[in-house]
């Protein structure tokens, strides 16, 4: 596990570049710790976000295809009717294991998580979570809602008042390393470049970094 202060930091690098892939229309669609790349070792490093390989361009209308890693996917995925708010939920999942450790639904077979997943609400039984501030529960209770409708956007998950530590001047840092690193993957996938070029057009274009 990471201190809450550096899970917050991490959390925000991954909802600043999750909302300019939504903004652009690209749906992430598998976001895991797996796809969670960190430069070194450091919890201070840059942070990339990887394999887009099942990502998919949002016209506007719902996905039915059910992609992704179980213990990350949002209950509406199992319905084969979901949005962009699928990678909100993987998000709070993530989040979730950063705080304690643990994954918020997870059984002793893919059946049983499934059903957690679908129907059990978020906990915080571990002593961990006494440790842990009101805000981050409540921040992972609103990532993590049943209903995706209820569940907020990329861009309203970071006017939560758990990112307000962060929020001067840490946020232009952010997304000045989020648009140096971009600037500089390089990938043989046509996708992923295609990707990388609307996201760093999005940040370059972007009041924090336009203000200098």
């Amino acid at each position: 596990t990471y201190t809450e202060q550096d899970a917050c930091r991490i959390m925000q690098k991954l909802f600043s570049t999750i909302a300019f892939c939504h903004k652009r229309k690209v749906v992430h669609r598998d976001l895991k710790l797996e796809n969670i790349m960190f430069k070194t070792s450091s919890e201070d490093s840059d942070i990339r976000i990887i394999d887009f390989g099942l990502a998919a361009y949002d016209e506007c209308k719902t996905f039915r295809k059910r992609v992704g890693t179980i213990l990350y996917m949002a209950p509406e995925i199992f319905k084969k009717d979901y949005t962009n708010k699928c990678d909100i939920w993987s998000l709070g999942v993530i989040a979730y294991v950063l705080l304690c450790g643990n994954f918020p639904f997870k059984g002793t077979s893919e059946n049983e998580t499934i059903r957690k997943i679908k129907t059990e609400e978020v906990l915080f039984q571990s002593d961990r979570w006494e440790r842990l501030s009101p805000d981050a529960k409540d921040f992972l209770r609103r990532v993590l809602k049943k209903d995706h409708i209820e569940r907020p956007s990329a861009e309203e998950a970071l006017r939560h008042k758990w990112f307000e530590r962060l929020r001067d001047p840490e946020l232009k840092k952010i997304l000045i390393d989020v648009k140096d690193n971009l600037l500089k993957i390089q990938s043989s996938s046509l996708l992923k470049r295609y990707i990388q070029r609307l996201m760093a057009q999005d940040i370059l274009h972007s009041p924090e970094i336009a203000g200098g």
